[in-house]
């Protein structure tokens, strides 16, 4: 097994880890690849690191990607390649490269983990971090919740409301590594997505300008909609906005034809967990972060 650091993805290359990654999709039944990590490939993006592992063509990939809270890791094996180590060996091989490179708070993601994964951690001296759930809720539900007085809902406006957004999003995330210190280029990178559509992104408006939002992702293959992400600005949060932009978002869904609802929330978010099971959403499954600090 020849392995191999890359830290920028030439076409030939993406080309053949995307192959990998298709490999394991279609056997997992789910992207074996989160979407920030996927981004950092397809858009040439700084700050990441690879490990290709080959055997003629690339068999295992592991994505190291820098935020300012640690490091963001995740393995992708193909499926007749599993079970011999090769997994366990990327993993390893990640935190020596985050070790040269100054060592740090080191979140290593698994996509529906298994007993396997918990093993696996145990040997490498991880321990188990954030648990992050799926949840989902049949749509049309049948709630209504108005928007509190003085505020409006619109969609989303290119070349408009970037600048706005990114400030509310980036106050409502302060601290969270994923969703928090986005820049124009990470919004950019999102909109030129072939499933971006700004009606599907819902503001909410008042007199100070954009109070909260729930941007919302329809995955029209399947019939299943996704708030992708929902927020409020941090100075509006006692007015009851959380919820009436769940329900709008929720009935955006529906009028779009779409029959399910889904959504990530952290477990340890307990107070916008207790929101979604009261209005319906129930546990699909469940994304694991193991964590160390090198």
């Amino acid at each position: 097994m020849k392995y191999e650091v890359v830290r920028n993805i030439e076409p030939g290359l993406l080309d053949a880890i995307t192959a990998l990654i298709d490999a394991a999709r279609s056997h997992d039944n789910h992207n074996p690849l989160g979407e920030h990590k996927w981004l950092d490939l397809t858009a040439g993006h700084d700050g990441f690191v690879g490990i290709v592992a080959y055997e003629g063509s690339p068999v295992g990939y592991a994505h190291l990607s820098r935020h300012a809270s640690g490091w963001g890791l995740e393995v992708v094996v193909h499926p007749d390649h599993r079970n011999a180590g090769l997994e366990e060996e990327l993993v390893r091989r990640a935190l020596e490269v985050v070790a040269s490179e100054g060592g740090g708070h080191v979140h290593f993601w698994v996509f529906q983990p298994d007993d396997v994964h918990d093993e696996l951690a145990g040997r490498l001296g991880l321990k188990r971090g954030r648990e992050l759930l799926h949840v989902c809720v049949p749509l049309p539900v049948d709630y209504e919740v108005p928007l509190p007085p003085g505020v409006s809902l619109r969609a989303f406006e290119p070349g408009r409301d970037e600048d706005a957004w990114l400030d509310v999003n980036n106050r409502a995330f302060a601290g969270h590594p994923e969703q928090g210190a986005w820049d124009a280029e990470t919004l950019e990178r999102r909109m030129k997505e072939p499933w971006f559509d700004p009606d599907d992104f819902l503001i909410a408006t008042d007199d100070a300008g954009i109070a909260g939002f729930n941007w919302t992702k329809l995955h029209r293959d399947r019939d299943e909609g996704e708030i992708y992400v929902i927020g409020v600005d941090p100075d509006r949060k006692a007015i009851g906005l959380g919820k009436a932009l769940l329900v709008a978002g929720l009935e955006h869904m529906a009028r779009k034809g779409m029959h399910t609802c889904c959504l990530y929330v952290d477990e340890a978010n307990q107070q916008a967990l207790a929101m979604y099971e009261k209005f319906g959403f129930s546990e699909d499954h469940r994304d694991r972060a193991y964590t160390i600090d090198v």
